[in-house]
């Protein structure tokens, strides 16, 4: 019917996000929409991207999902190197927090609730699997899918750290 609007909203920030209505939302639809929508969204969140006509919102989510899981799996990996190194971990996250290697899951470390989690089917590292088979599903026709798929091989080989 002519008064049924439709938009993607995917939102981003994970579960400590919501808690503080700071999540993320990626927004497909036409303009006038996403104008109406974001006084409802607000209460949920703090930030609105729109990125483009219907499914936008979701192709932005899908990609920014592959980014996150790509740094979980290298925050993750070197966490171990550095534990295997002798490194203070905090004083590690630290630096990472303030030079090249920033990144989310690092300067979030003690506070995303699933930052140490080993994979399990049911938990949010369990989702990034998920989450890089819907990258793989959107990826252009002739896109180099190596490095996604190494990064989903890694995600799911990862033990939970002490």
């Amino acid at each position: 019917p002519a008064h049924i609007t439709l938009i993607d909203a995917p939102m981003s920030g994970a579960q400590v996000a919501a808690k503080n209505r700071s999540l993320s939302f990626m927004l497909g639809g036409a303009q006038l929409d996403i104008d109406e929508a974001i006084p409802l969204l607000a209460l949920m969140g703090q930030h609105f991207h729109h990125m483009g006509p219907l499914g936008a919102g979701m192709q932005a989510k899908v990609l920014n999902n592959l980014l996150a899981a790509s740094h979980t799996a290298m925050t993750r990996l070197v966490l171990d190197w550095a534990d295997d190194a002798g490194l203070d971990t905090d004083r590690l996250l630290a630096l990472i927090n303030t030079s090249s290697g920033q990144n989310w899951l690092a300067s979030g470390f003690e506070s995303i609730e699933f930052a140490k989690d080993g994979h399990a089917p049911n938990n949010s590292i369990g989702l990034l699997v998920k989450d890089i088979d819907a990258a793989l599903d959107a990826a252009p026709t002739a896109a180099d899918t190596r490095l996604p798929k190494a990064i989903q091989d890694t995600v799911r080989a990862l033990a939970p750290r002490g």
